[in-house]
């Protein structure tokens, strides 16, 4: 279940990047090229977790994603995680580059500039 959290939040993130927009002119888009998750605390039910994400690292063609789960109840955090998410050419079926909208996009919402 908790991969499936972050994987909400990547897309999530991906929206407010207009990553898929990028894709559908680029036809170059991102693929999971690993995940990690850590348990840190049980998390029981009933419960509201609050899932949050962020682009820690990135290259020319991939970036790592880190994710953090806290628990309403416990007012901790109870989980974290990464992704390293690689661009994937889906013209030439091969690594793809990061594109300069995409990539100033990502440094914009690191920088806390994006709307």
């Amino acid at each position: 279940m908790y991969f499936r959290y972050f994987e909400t939040a990547r897309l999530d993130y991906f929206r407010h990047i207009s990553l898929m927009e990028d894709m559908a002119v680029t036809n170059v888009g991102p693929v999971l090229g690993d995940t990690y998750c850590r348990y840190k605390l049980p998390v029981t039910y009933p419960d509201t977790l609050l899932v949050g994400s962020r682009i820690t690292e990135v290259k020319e063609d991939r970036f790592t994603m880190e994710y953090k789960i806290v628990s309403h109840k416990l007012g901790k955090v109870t989980t974290t995680g990464s992704a390293t998410i690689v661009m994937f050419d889906f013209n030439t079926n091969k690594k793809g580059l990061i594109s300069e909208k995409l990539m100033k996009a990502i440094e914009a919402t690191r920088n806390g500039s994006l709307d």
